[in-house]
């Protein structure tokens, strides 16, 4: 589930992902939910994702927040160049018991006039325990990376065996992000 504000760009990545294209310019905020699917192929397994894609603004809040128990993993996006989108991901979004949650993520889309520091945004998901990535819907930056990352936690989940060790998603999120040479605007 994609959460956060208004004009985050929740909408834009999840076209990004999905469809490997850029919305530019304006468009219709969603009203209420939408989802899309794809199915990827993780470890040789085909894993079928269903996004959800909420609306940002604040009077959708009460809706968005009675799917937020039945969803597999949390997406919180927020937008580096406004310091309130990502002031609420802290008040505002974040589920009231995070381990019922499973995990989630924090994200940005990477812009030139920066408000919020790279580092206060790793602080954050440190704070609540989630692995943190930057994203950019319009340069596709990080975008197939967090939505591979989900899947692999997801099938994880679905097939543990007994034996088999834990995925360790935050490893896994560091060592490709780091081995991408990115995230920086």
């Amino acid at each position: 589930m994609l959460v956060g504000d208004s004009g985050v760009g929740k909408t834009c990545l999840l076209v990004r992902f999905k469809d490997g294209a850029f919305l530019a310019g304006s468009f219709i905020s969603t009203v209420g939910i939408d989802f899309r699917n794809k199915v990827l192929t993780v470890d040789g397994v085909k894993v079928k994702l269903q996004i959800w894609d909420t609306a940002g603004q604040e009077r959708f809040r009460s809706v968005t927040h009675a799917y937020y128990r039945d969803a597999h993993a949390l997406l919180l996006l927020y937008d580096v160049t406004n310091k309130a989108s990502f002031d609420n991901i802290q008040v505002q979004q974040h589920p009231q018991d995070p381990s019922a949650m499973g995990w989630g993520w924090l994200w940005v889309d990477s812009a030139q006039d920066r408000v919020v520091k790279r580092e206060d945004g790793e602080k954050l998901a440190k704070e609540y325990g989630v692995p943190f990535m930057e994203t950019s819907a319009k340069s596709g930056l990080n975008v197939e990376l967090a939505f591979t990352a989900i899947a692999k936690e997801l099938k994880h989940r679905s097939m543990k065996l007994p034996n088999e060790p834990k995925f360790k998603l935050h490893d896994y999120v560091k060592k490709e992000v780091r081995g991408s040479g990115c995230c920086r605007s």
